[in-house]
């Protein structure tokens, strides 16, 4: 029997099944519609709140309208960051 974690099996598929990121799910949906993607995103917070759901959602949008290759995901924690206030999660 194999084990599959919670945060995979549980994992939204869309941003409509993002649950508690209401603003952040309509300001990226927003700039998606209106075309206006930055050149990074930076996401933080604590344990639990979403992070890298919505970097790979983003990540799966931006493949999508063929703006970014594989391999350009990046998941950096804070030891790699310039300042540890910065969070976990950039793409």
């Amino acid at each position: 029997m194999s084990y599959t974690a919670l945060y995979r099996k549980f994992r939204p598929d869309t941003f409509d099944e993002v649950k508690g990121q209401v603003p952040i799910v309509t300001t990226l949906r927003n700039q998606v519609k209106s075309s206006r993607l930055s050149h990074a995103y930076l996401f933080c917070g604590t344990r639990g709140t979403g992070k890298t759901t919505i970097a790979r959602k983003m990540a799966d949008i931006f493949k999508y309208l063929d703006i970014l290759e594989n391999g350009h995901l990046v998941e950096a924690d804070r030891s790699m960051m310039v300042s540890p206030e910065m969070g976990q999660t950039a793409i």
